[in-house]
């Protein structure tokens, strides 16, 4: 006489089963959001360095002494500074 009928025993399991199902996919797609940014940022932190590296080689380079290499196959070309 005092407890819960079956009927809203089940009623509450599926209440909260949506509840908890709406949380997890929440916290999952906030969780492959940092990763992604994190991926991005790693990436446009080795750009940064690498960009940075070049200007200053560039700017270290002795005045007029670029030179452009190329492949014996011509599949790329390099450019050389002294």
């Amino acid at each position: 006489a005092a407890g819960f009928t079956l009927i809203e025993m089940v009623t509450v399991i599926l209440i909260l089963g949506i509840i908890i199902v709406g949380i997890s996919s929440f916290v999952i797609f906030g969780t492959r959001i940092f990763v992604e940014s994190s991926a991005v940022d790693q990436v446009l932190s080795q750009s940064r360095f690498g960009i940075e590296r070049m200007t200053r080689d560039i700017r270290r380079a002795v005045p007029n002494s670029m030179r452009v290499l190329t492949a014996t196959d011509g599949s790329y070309q390099c450019l050389e500074l002294l």
